[in-house]
This record gives structure tokens, sequence and C-alpha cells, in this order.
């Protein structure tokens, strides 16, 4: 299962596994508001980093669970590469769990839909 933002390097990948166990369900990827893209960068600036990808997430079976584990495809990505994932909640940007980064892919567990950035910093 791939679900593709058109004119993105952006994909989510495999099953997403919702609350511990792997399902059917198809996450979708939608356009962001350019609101939340500069403020995506504003964060990224905050941050010293950058941002790789902002996108909004939605399904249509699902619309509340407590962790779903998500396979973001990221073109360009590299194995060790430092990237951090934050969601848009009440109009301030909330850090997720990445779990994964490997060549091309990020994985995070998500708590709920929304705006993610996909924000690459710099070593501590």
């Amino acid at each position: 299962i791939a679900s593709c933002l058109v004119g993105s390097e952006m994909c989510i990948r495999d099953s997403v596994i919702i609350n511990g166990a792997p399902s059917n369900v198809t996450f979708f990827l939608l356009k962001p508001a350019a609101a939340a893209v500069a403020q995506a960068k504003s964060q990224a600036a905050t941050l010293g980093g950058k941002v790789l990808n902002v996108v909004t997430t939605t399904s249509q079976v699902v619309g509340k669970f407590s962790t779903a584990q998500v396979n973001f495809y990221a073109k360009g990505v590299k194995a060790g590469q430092l990237i951090k994932v934050y969601q848009l909640v009440n109009s301030e940007w909330v850090e997720l769990t990445v779990t994964e980064i490997r060549e091309d892919h990020v994985v995070v567990n998500l708590t709920s839909h929304g705006t993610l950035a996909f924000i690459e910093v710099p070593a501590a």
C-alpha cells in the first residue's frame, strides 16, 4: 500500500500499524496550508536545521487512535541522518517519536492525524 503526495517525494509505504497491530488502513498525504509551511520553516530555523518536507495526514476509516506507526518514504534520506518530526497541534510544534531512519525512509509514531514537518537537524 502506498499513498503519495503529488508533486512531492514523500509517500507512506507498507501497512500502518495502529495501536500495535498491523492494519489494512491507508493513510493519505495532503498538501499542507501555506501558513503551516511557513511555521515549519520558522521551527527549523529555531532548531538550526532545515525543512525536508511538510505534509498533512488523514484517512477515510480511522479517526482516532492511540498510536499509529507510519513508514514514510522520503527520497534522499540516508541511514543515520538526524531527522526530527514535529506535528502542528494548536499552533505549536510537538516533537513526535521517530523509531527508525534508514535509506529513503523515516518511521514515525503518530497519535493523531495532522500536519507534520520533517526537519533535518545538526548533530548535537
